[in-house]
């Protein structure tokens, strides 16, 4: 039973918790508060979305291929919008957004207990560029227009674990504290106050909330009943190795004084994070849900 399980091609026994990869629109809040903590992009920044824009040699196109007209910061993540992060990413740059990953514990262990499992994952930065990207050599390898808008979307030179995920987007949700993660319900004093203006976080927290309210997670509500207020995030990602997509959706509630994240992340499962991923958060909101109740 053992050989049959270890031996399976859908590697039933490997941790994705703890393997890397493209993230997707559940980065799009790295690249927000990028730009709103580098203050080329503050809080009041309206920027015209649109069906494609070109980087490079490419054209990056809208998820929509029409674009979501004029936006700001809150109905980007409300709508997930491509042309939106890209402006931001491409003028803040790529060592801005790798400042804010750090600080959100990207490209670092987490602390969790598996640490001989866990992939620290990549953060592209032009240092790592210039390095020859771990295959070239020193020089050689330059950074291009088109890495950065595939990163400002979590896409190709980005790669992080789901509880990098989770750890980023709890600090959202508990006012800017980079929590441990540990594998029991253990209470742990090893909290990290992040230096991000709470401003900045409350700003990604309205957009997250407006996901779930009336963008591309609002399935979330149906058939939920007097569920307390979900803040989150959708995602698919394609496979940088060339696979089929990924798909995600992150969480957290109550919105306010929240006392749950998920993460729930399928792995080369095209179709978008609202269709496959946001179902298996659901059934795990609804059993947490229905124990809240019980114990009341």
């Amino acid at each position: 039973e053992f050989n049959r399980l270890f031996f399976s091609s859908s590697k039933p026994l490997f941790n994705r918790a703890l393997n890397a990869y493209d993230p997707g629109s559940v980065w799009k809040i790295v690249t927000a508060l990028a730009g709103l903590e580098s203050g080329k992009y503050p809080a009041n920044t309206l920027l015209e979305t649109k069906g494609c824009i070109k980087y490079g040699s490419q054209c990056f196109r809208e998820h929509n291929d029409k674009g979501f007209g004029i936006i700001g910061y809150e109905d980007a993540l409300k709508v997930s919008s491509n042309t939106f992060f890209y402006q931001v990413g491409y003028g803040v740059g790529v060592d801005e957004i790798y400042k804010i990953s750090k600080k959100l514990g990207f490209a670092q262990l987490s602390g969790i207990e598996l640490r001989e499992q866990e992939n620290k994952g990549l953060i592209a930065n032009s240092s790592w560029a210039k390095a020859g990207r771990g295959w070239g050599r020193p020089g050689e390898t330059p950074w291009l227009p088109e890495d950065i808008a595939s990163m400002s979307i979590g896409q190709f030179v980005v790669q992080v674990t789901p509880i990098q995920i989770a750890r980023a987007y709890a600090a959202i949700a508990n006012g800017g504290y980079l929590v441990t993660p540990h594998l029991s319900n253990i209470s742990s004093k090893n909290k990290i106050k992040i230096d991000v203006k709470p401003t900045n976080l409350a700003i990604i927290k309205e957009g997250l909330k407006k996901v779930v309210e009336s963008g591309t997670g609002a399935s979330l509500n149906i058939g939920l009943l007097n569920l307390p207020p979900v803040a989150g995030k959708t995602g698919t990602a394609e496979d940088g190795t060339g696979g089929l997509d990924h798909a995600w959706f992150v969480c957290f509630t109550p919105s306010e004084q929240s006392e749950l994240l998920i993460v729930a992340f399928a792995e080369n499962t095209p179709g978008g994070g609202a269709i496959h991923a946001l179902p298996m958060a659901k059934k795990m909101l609804e059993i947490w849900h229905s124990k809240q109740q019980s114990n009341n």
